[in-house]
């Protein structure tokens, strides 16, 4: 059946999670751009992505850790961030669908701290469709905001890899090469260069893309629109 899926991967924002805040004790409140109130949580996978989280503070916290607990590709996990110099910003490792939520190591007070997004981060798993066999597709990334930058890589792999007890960061090749190299390729677009994949230069052969967006802290005030479709050609 044809299908197009349309994503955009926005720019970073370093109050996205946690606006600017003293915490109380040492838990930081989900009151970001992106919270939600209800369920005092932050869903990126709502907005169909996920993303990496980034850490700001007025005051030196390098000694402070900051513990993340969240969940990506149906694993949840805790990630522990050091805290960042005076009027600096550091980024977390990990990708998040969801933060449930943030503490720290000891109290900070009377630090001011805000937690945002960076500039790592995936789209959702597109798995191809393997019948008819003359299906074809095409995948585009492309920047937003034309003339601006744009980084990502696009993996190929012959397994499905969701919700398969990995986050996507720990999918990718090389990270556990005992157990996991299931990623075939890789192809990267960097700054004004559009990337695009299609059956013409790689084989309908992938079961899944996984596409990863972002390489650099260069591209975090930059948003990146990737479109996937995928049609029969009878």
């Amino acid at each position: 059946m044809p299908r197009k899926l349309n994503y955009i991967f926005p720019a970073g924002n370093f109050t996205d999670v946690c606006q600017l805040q003293t915490p109380t004790g040492n838990i930081l409140t989900l009151n970001g751009n992106l919270a939600d109130p209800l369920t005092h949580t932050v869903s990126f996978i709502s907005r169909r992505y996920s993303r990496q989280v980034s850490i700001f503070s007025d005051t030196d916290l390098s000694a402070i850790t900051f513990n993340v607990t969240g969940t990506q590709n149906g694993v949840t996990f805790t990630e522990a961030i050091l805290g960042p110099t005076a009027t600096n910003t550091v980024y977390g490792v990990e990708t998040y669908d969801i933060i449930t939520s943030i503490t720290t190591s000891a109290p900070i007070s009377p630090a001011i701290v805000s937690v945002g997004t960076g500039w790592r981060g995936f789209f959702p798993l597109i798995t191809l469709n393997p019948w008819p066999k003359e299906m074809n597709y095409t995948l585009a990334i492309n920047p937003v905001v034309a003339g601006s930058a744009a980084q990502a890589a696009v993996y190929g792999s012959l397994d499905n890899l969701a919700n398969n007890g990995k986050t996507f960061i720990n999918n990718l090749p090389g990270t556990n090469p005992a157990i996991n190299n299931t990623a075939v390729f890789t192809v990267q677009v960097m700054a004004n260069t559009p990337l695009l994949v299609s059956n013409a230069t790689y084989p309908t052969l992938f079961s899944t893309y996984l596409v990863q967006v972002g390489s650099t802290a260069d591209s975090v005030g930059y948003a990146t629109k990737m479109t996937f479709a995928q049609f029969s050609s009878f």
